[in-house]
């Protein structure tokens, strides 16, 4: 009895690690981005389009003494199975984050935006690049 009683309670243990493991990786969880930047605590792009107006943010919440952020967000539209630079726009900020919002009226087909970020630190740049989700229109 007791045998068969800790053989249940393994094969449990066993099921629970194996269902967590795999919910772990489940792809796009955003609550499992294991990412880690030296100099930022998260960075974004995101892309959404309405009625023929593409709106793009880059957004990027830097660490502790950083001094300065450049975001250059760039509309990208997918031509035969690659991805070419349609506009692109920068902003640079002396501020530990930085929201960048833009817009552009496009023609039908599929985009994405792509978000780059220098992120400065001390006597350090690091360079963090994003892209959002691919819209098609």
């Amino acid at each position: 009895m007791q045998r068969s009683a800790l053989l249940g309670i393994a094969i449990l243990i066993i099921t629970l690690i194996v269902t967590a493991t795999t919910y772990a990786t489940v792809p796009g969880d955003v609550r499992n981005d294991q990412t880690k930047y030296d100099n930022a605590l998260s960075a974004s792009a995101t892309m959404s389009i309405d009625n023929g107006t593409a709106s793009l943010k880059g957004r990027l919440t830097g660490k502790a003494g950083v001094t300065k952020i450049k975001c250059t967000l760039t509309l990208q539209k997918k031509e035969s199975g690659n991805w070419n630079n349609v506009e692109s726009w920068s902003k640079e900020v002396n501020a530990t984050s930085i929201t960048f919002t833009k817009t552009r009226s496009v023609s039908h087909g599929t985009y994405r935006a792509k978000a780059k970020f220098k992120v400065y630190k001390g006597g350090s740049c690091e360079t963090i690049t994003k892209y959002s989700s691919q819209v098609t229109y």
